[in-house]
């Protein structure tokens, strides 16, 4: 019977402006590689391979690894996995269905999860791997596992990231380290039996979130599912834009705010805002 890793909170991680803008960066470097065909270079960081996923039959980019640390930070050396967020037809039916099914990763019950996100984390053809399954591939590129393991995303990237952090630990694919997290705009991932399961396993997880974005609000469609609830500490700003998918841009938004306003990124109870027409 597989025994659950739990993660060790005896001196549990604490967020980091440098890390946090240093991911995001690695987020943009993503967009960017499948955007445009950059090619992804972090200043202190060595890259390895990629990681994809298959969506209708096709090889999509979705992210990669890396391992290093930001020049003259002082922070040690870490090994670090990345998602892009949603930029496919296929990718955004995955992101609108928020139907909740019993979650499965490394062989253990996790909890209830959002079907869209668990069906395009875990989902495989008959000669195709799922994204799962590819990300602990790339996980052992890694030379060094006695370093500390990041994992991180934005959007849709950002609810990946979530349940690979905990794929990654009840698969034992990094056995020295409980990863730590950082997301922007992330999408919520599953129900207080998944945060429970969360919790437990990963060693720290960090969202960073616009108040104005409606993404990381978002629990259903046609109405709200109030059994969703987030994992981790919740570290806010606030950005408003009249054009509302601009609130959830990584390179407008939460860079900028990470660049340029580190100071106003908190994790201080949100203020309560009026509802509409209040």
């Amino acid at each position: 019977m597989q025994t659950r890793a739990v993660a060790n909170t005896s001196s549990a991680p604490t967020y980091s402006p440098t890390l946090a803008l240093a991911f995001a960066n690695a987020v943009e470097a993503a967009y960017n590689f499948y955007d445009n065909g950059t090619p992804i270079s972090l200043a202190g960081y060595t890259i390895g391979p990629d990681i994809y996923v298959f969506e209708l039959e096709k090889k999509t980019f979705f992210g990669y690894v890396a391992t290093g640390t930001p020049p003259n930070s002082g922070i040690p050396q870490h090994n670090l996995v990345v998602f892009r967020g949603t930029r496919t037809k296929e990718e955004g039916f995955y992101d609108m269905d928020w139907s909740l099914v019993p979650g499965n990763l490394g062989g253990q019950a996790v909890g209830n999860v959002a079907k869209g996100l668990y069906d395009f984390y875990t989902g495989a053809g008959p000669l195709e791997k799922s994204l799962s399954q590819l990300t602990l591939e790339a996980i052992s590129w890694f030379s060094d596992t006695s370093l500390p393991l990041y994992v991180c995303g934005h959007s849709l990237g950002g609810g990946v990231a979530t349940l690979a952090s905990l794929d990654i630990v009840l698969n034992n694919a990094y056995t020295a380290a409980a990863p730590i997290m950082y997301t922007y705009g992330g999408l919520h991932a599953g129900d207080q039996n998944f945060v429970t399961a969360f919790s437990t396993a990963v060693a720290a997880a960090f969202r960073v979130t616009n108040l104005a974005d409606f993404v990381p609000q978002l629990t259903g469609l046609a109405a709200d599912n109030t059994q969703y609830v987030h994992v981790g500490e919740q570290w806010w700003f606030v950005a408003y834009n009249s054009y509302l998918w601009e609130n959830h841009e990584l390179s407008n938004t939460y860079l900028t705010a990470l660049t340029s306003y580190p100071s106003q990124v908190v994790n201080t109870p949100p203020p309560n805002f009026p509802a509409s027409g209040a």
